[in-house]
């Protein structure tokens, strides 16, 4: 994929978004003339809830009795705060139902139905970065695969609270315990969050080597690390979080780590510092997982290595922006920028992570890391819904769920991006290069949750492959 093609794939993208109409509302076609027109709200019925507080469901909508809205702002505050609300993650189905509409009077519904408030689960977790290099790489092997089971109290006392516990165990081990009291006060604005976590690995990335993460794997423990960290939180509004935490970490690492890789460090035998973090979040979407609406953006500033007497000194600056829209009943495009800068720790191999983990990449690369201090990577779809089915909840999940969808989306990729490495004795053969990937795929959508995505891309090197990944 070239530049040109890829300005154009863009230009072809805004072009449509602005020239098809949005929808405004599935309910609003019926009113017709009338959505210019004022309406009172009379009534607001809440509904469903049996542990969590009406007064927190109340807090994330934005409107309430005796307020007046023009219809059609209504019914677009009717959908946003069906949005807040499922965003909460205290529910697993929402509806926001606008009950009448007459003589210039409204009555809203709010139905919810809750989660467990116990829930057990089983995950799998990877030695690899992503499933694609576990799969491409290794053949799915065994062998790098950790098993972890973890439990979740959620919402026991109905202020929205969470108490999670996760352990791993196998080549790689691991345990986690989370409490998160989201909401201090009855104005459900301060929050706080607590963690301990601990881990030993066996296998793990230790090197870059042409672009590839090389993997150190022993029979004994190589890689130790913990990490206790407090947050304090603020919500103005259901859209908008800002959070601060400070965590104190340490890792250190088995003799022949640091012998193979004496940077894995950097300059240090072992780290202990602390970190500090100050994010803020916008999120106007209208999923955390699969977002097909609305827009987000987060900006992080960390820095680790706060004490004057630590070694450690890393400044990050992150953003990530998105924008996700609807033309037609069927068609939809996705836009994510990811940027990062740094300053300090250059060498240190343990610390810096770029281009090539998460969802940090232009596909087409799922094989390749690129080490630099800075990014900027732009990652874009256009898909069409090709299929929903709405299967009807069997009676034992029916108290959480009104259905059980499944979609199916086809999309058109193309995505761009280059890492800035400034040392040239570091420098990647693909740093300092502007990427390009394009191609096509397929996703699986469970639950308006839970994506499985699959894609044939080609990379501007004229590499092509078919790549496998989890809620992209």
């Amino acid at each position: 994929m070239t530049a040109r093609h890829y300005i154009s794939f863009l230009a072809l993208s805004v072009l449509l978004s602005i020239a098809l109409p949005k929808d405004l509302q599935a309910q609003a076609p019926a009113f017709g003339d009338r959505l210019r027109h004022q309406a009172v709200i009379d009534t607001v019925i809440i509904k469903g809830y049996t542990r969590t507080q009406p007064s927190l469901i109340a807090s994330f909508l934005e409107f309430e009795k005796g307020d007046t809205f023009y219809l059609d702002r209504l019914l677009l505050s009717m959908e946003s705060s069906r949005f807040h609300l499922f965003r909460s993650r205290l529910f697993n189905d929402v509806k926001v139902t606008l009950l009448y509409y007459r003589a210039g009077h409204a009555a809203v519904e709010v139905s919810v139905r809750e989660r467990p408030m116990i829930s057990a689960s089983a995950l799998l977790q990877l030695a690899d970065r992503n499933v694609s290099e576990w799969w491409k790489l290794h053949q799915f092997s065994l062998r790098r695969v950790t098993a972890g089971a973890g439990i979740l109290a959620n919402n026991a006392f109905g202020g929205g609270e969470q108490l999670y516990a996760y352990f791993e165990t196998g080549f790689n081990q691991a345990g986690n315990v989370q409490f998160i009291l989201p909401y201090l006060f009855s104005d459900y604005k301060w929050g706080v969050e607590a963690k301990a976590a601990l881990y030993r690995q066996r296998i793990f990335g230790f090197q870059y080597i042409n672009n590839r993460l090389e993997y150190k794997e022993s029979d004994n423990f190589a890689l130790f690390g913990k990490e206790y960290s407090l947050a304090l939180s603020y919500r103005p509004a259901a859209e908008y979080l800002i959070r601060t935490s400070l965590s104190l970490r340490s890792a250190r690492a088995g003799e022949e780590v640091i012998a193979e890789n004496p940077l894995f460090f950097g300059r240090h035998r072992e780290l202990h510092y602390l970190k500090g973090v100050v994010a803020f979040q916008l999120n106007k979407s209208d999923h955390f997982r699969y977002p097909l609406k609305g827009s987000a953006l987060s900006i992080s500033l960390a820095q680790s290595g706060l004490s004057v007497l630590s070694d450690v000194n890393l400044t990050e600056l992150r953003i990530k922006a998105g924008l996700y829209q609807k033309w037609l009943p069927d068609w939809y495009s996705r836009h994510e920028i990811k940027i990062r800068v740094s300053k300090g720790e250059e060498e240190n191999f343990f610390l810096q992570r770029t281009f090539g983990f998460g969802r940090e990449l232009v596909r087409g690369y799922e094989l390749f890391v690129i080490s630099g201090q800075h990014y900027l990577i732009s990652n874009n779809a256009i898909k069409w819904h090709a299929l929903g089915i709405d299967f009807l909840s069997p009676k034992a999940l029916s108290r959480f769920f009104y259905s059980l969808p499944a979609d199916i989306y086809l999309k058109i990729i193309a995505d761009a991006g280059v890492v800035l490495n400034s040392n040239e004795v570091l420098a990647d053969p693909l740093a300092n290069k502007v990427l390009f990937g394009s191609g096509v795929g397929l996703d699986l959508v469970l639950l308006n949750n839970f994506a499985i995505s699959i894609a044939y891309t080609v990379n501007n090197m004229l590499q092509k492959g078919i790549y496998l990944h989890l809620n992209w």
